[in-house]
């Protein structure tokens, strides 16, 4: 939720864009409904720049709770969560007799947000037109 203005506005800019685009005048001038013009025209030029923006905001939240979670803001103890397993290792520091404890979850946070992160990456390289020739 804290994201929707961002994204918003990254959307906006895109669509105005968009909008001042020939083809859509093109459209007008044949008649086409407005829904129709967004249904046809807008949204397939407006998702490229929200799946690369979805996945750029969830490798940073996944990162926020995680580290929320860690500083025991976050989701409470029965609730798995990478930042509570780290922090329960912590309080016990048991780095030197068993360091897989806090090897694995510190790994899946650093390959999941990286996953998602070379995710938008590619969206970003495959959606773009710019970036097709």
């Amino acid at each position: 939720l804290p994201y929707v203005p961002k994204v918003a506005r990254v959307i906006r800019s895109a669509a105005l864009t968009v909008v001042a685009m020939p083809y859509i005048d093109a459209a007008r001038a044949g008649g086409y409904s407005h829904l129709r013009i967004i249904a046809v025209h807008m949204a397939p030029n407006l998702a490229a720049p929200w799946l690369v923006l979805v996945s750029a905001f969830t490798a940073q939240t996944i990162l926020l709770e995680a580290s929320l979670s860690f500083l025991g803001i976050g989701v409470k103890d029965p609730t798995p969560a990478w930042g509570l397993m780290l922090s329960s290792v912590a309080a016990i520091q048991s780095f030197t007799s068993a360091p897989w404890v806090v090897l694995f979850p510190g790994l899946a946070i650093s390959l999941t947000v990286l996953a998602f992160s070379l995710l938008g990456d590619a969206l970003r390289d495959a959606l773009d037109p710019k970036f097709r020739a």
